[in-house]
């Protein structure tokens, strides 16, 4: 699938309180049946991925954010410099109800990102993005023994403990920073294996 021009989208088109909390963007020069499809999802989630909100609100545009709509914009009375409530030109079909004090302006139909289906940023510690180093170097020197998605619970938590002792034995000894980071950082690993075998992490 392809595009065939770019738009000014995505653009804000609903605010709270002075903070954007819908995006809506649309192409209609994008070809194929597929375009309302969910399939489009990962296409609008890529156009809209560099839109300034995104930074301004530290979060990360989800699939389940994203949705096909049709929605109504409106514009108050006072801000409509066509007529006024009593000498309104429009048709109830175009204002809404008589009366509201809103008058219909646009109608769009497209995809819409929900902000507040996004997903907020993870703030890694510096300390936190060290160690985790030290675990994919860990990972790596052991890379020959295959995998960890078939190991039994057991297995994984007899070498957790394994390593636990040798960290505590490690340490007893006068801690060598070396052995001490080594073991750490294989314990923490095999506490992920464990909670993504096991439990509900996942990528």
């Amino acid at each position: 699938m392809t595009l065939k021009n770019k738009t000014d989208n995505p653009r804000v088109i609903h605010e709270f309180e002075g903070g954007p909390t819908h995006l809506f963007w649309q192409n209609p020069m994008f070809f194929g049946t597929e375009y309302k499809s969910d399939v489009m999802k990962p296409m609008v989630l890529h156009e809209c991925r560099y839109h300034k909100v995104f930074v301004d609100q530290k979060i990360t545009p989800t699939l389940e954010a994203v949705a096909w709509e049709k929605i109504e914009l409106a514009v108050t009375c006072e801000e409509c410099e066509e007529c006024n409530e009593e000498t309104c030109p429009k048709s109830i079909e175009e204002v809404g109800q008589k009366g509201s004090g809103m008058q219909l302006s646009e109608t769009l139909e497209g995809w819409v990102i929900d902000l507040g289906k996004c997903t907020p940023w993870v703030i890694v510690r510096p300390l936190v993005k060290v160690f985790s180093e030290e675990m994919e170097k860990q990972l790596s020197a052991n890379e020959h023994k295959g995998g960890w998605k078939t190991c039994s619970p057991g297995f994984l938590m007899d070498e957790l403990k394994r390593n636990y002792e040798r960290l505590r034995w490690a340490i007893n000894r006068g801690g060598d920073k070396e052995e001490v980071t080594k073991r750490a950082a294989n314990i923490a690993n095999f506490a992920m294996m464990l909670a993504e075998n096991e439990g509900k992490l996942n990528t």
